[in-house]
């Protein structure tokens, strides 16, 4: 994965890879990838994640959102994240503590990631909490 997304010269700072057309052609890549080695998570997630870590690409990934340029790709990377933490049953407290954010309204009503959490633990719960 590293290798294609240094070839389509994709190694750039996160918010200029978010704005990359080239981008969709690696997620595709990644998706070739994932199915031919029958991976249980998205190898574009995981290299991203390792590149940049939790917090900061869940917040790059808010950003573009707000553009219709790049909400497509912003949202199917999201979803992509929120499929692996789901897949592995992540716990919502580890989530929160990944996406970086802290017990305090300023924290929480400033952060990027709150929104994330949120929908991440609605459907968390909806599929694993239920009574």
């Amino acid at each position: 994965m590293d290798e294609v997304l240094k070839l389509l010269k994709l190694d750039d700072e996160l918010s200029a890879l978010l704005a990359n057309p080239k981008l969709s052609i690696w997620i595709q890549y990644g998706r070739l990838v994932g199915k031919e080695n029958k991976l249980s998570s998205s190898p574009v997630i995981a290299e991203l994640t390792k590149r940049y870590g939790v917090a900061k690409l869940s917040e790059s990934i808010q950003a573009p959102k707000k553009s219709v340029w790049t909400r497509k790709i912003a949202q199917e990377l999201q979803d992509l994240k929120l499929k692996q933490w789901l897949d592995a049953k992540t716990d919502p407290k580890v989530v929160f503590v990944l996406l970086g954010l802290k017990m305090s309204k300023p924290v929480l009503e400033s952060s990027p990631n709150t929104p994330v959490f949120a929908r991440y633990y609605k459907i968390f719960s909806e599929l694993h909490l239920k009574a």
